[in-house]
């Protein structure tokens, strides 16, 4: 399923799966659950969290602490 909203899917020790999304408003977010993700087979259930503040957020990460001297 393509959609904006979706910015990250992770699959994750356990159960579950992560995913990073970001919506105009609780009612965008709200239909988004309700009536795309729950849809999908296999989807039991959903827990959201809301971030209220970013202290960092960087799109494309440097990996250059990973080269050899």
């Amino acid at each position: 399923m393509a959609t904006a909203e979706i910015l990250e899917c992770h699959h994750v020790t356990g159960d579950d799966d992560l995913l990073k999304v970001r919506c105009r408003h609780t009612h965008a977010l709200e239909s988004l659950i309700t009536d795309r993700l729950k849809a999908i087979a296999g989807v039991v259930k959903t827990r959201t969290l809301i971030v209220l503040s970013t202290v960092k957020e960087t799109q494309v990460p440097s990996l250059d602490h990973l080269s050899e001297p």
